[in-house]
């Protein structure tokens, strides 16, 4: 639901309703810097290893992010607080199988 409401919102991926009685769907645009702050505090220096689409679906009801700024936060994190093990994907892609292998 995300992923298609993101797609629905501004160009931040910002989306509100417009009807003056409800409230906003996502209360404001995520950043990948949150994620990275949740994901180093939640999983790193305890040696988890984990799959791309596992780590989506254990956070994604928990956190507004979508794949996209999962792509983005893990490619940023790599070499510092995590290894990606590439299984599905080329030299510097990510895709569901591959592993993230937090430090």
């Amino acid at each position: 639901m995300k992923q298609i409401m993101h797609k629905l919102g501004d160009e931040e991926g910002t989306f509100d309703y417009s009807a003056s009685r409800q409230e906003v769907l996502f209360t404001r645009t995520p950043q990948i810097s949150q994620l990275k702050e949740y994901l180093v505090s939640n999983y790193c220096g305890k040696g988890i290893r984990i799959s791309f689409l596992q780590l989506q679906i254990d956070t994604i009801s928990d956190l507004p992010f979508i794949e996209k700024h999962y792509r983005a936060a893990i490619k940023e994190m790599e070499g510092k607080e995590l290894e990606i093990e590439r299984i599905e994907s080329k030299k510097t892609g990510i895709k569901n199988k591959d592993i993230i292998i937090f430090k």
